[in-house]
């Protein structure tokens, strides 16, 4: 793993980018969201929020010797719910 905190966004055409983390990880980011077929920047925010939630959360469930699973469904339906939320068509001013 670098220590070099950069992320790498690369323009792959058609409305693809390929970003490239500092650990050398690719994943493929779509701006088309009609054709669906690659997460959207706004889908890969909800995780990398969902997910260091979740870390969090479990850490603290670990050390307190609750469950688990029951915290990783509630920070799923946060996420689904955050998702409708942000694509939900807002009202213009005209």
């Amino acid at each position: 793993m670098s220590n070099d905190n950069k992320a790498t966004i690369h323009f792959a055409e058609n409305d693809f980018f390929i970003g490239v983390t500092p650990s050398g990880h690719a994943q493929t980011i779509e701006t088309n969201s009609e054709r669906a077929s690659a997460a959207t920047p706004m889908e890969l925010v909800l995780l990398a929020l969902g997910s260091c939630t979740g870390v969090d959360v479990i850490s603290i469930l670990r050390k307190s010797h609750r469950s688990e699973r029951r915290a990783a469904r509630r920070v799923s339906a946060q996420l689904h719910a955050a998702l409708r939320q942000a694509h939900r068509p807002r009202p213009r001013r005209l």
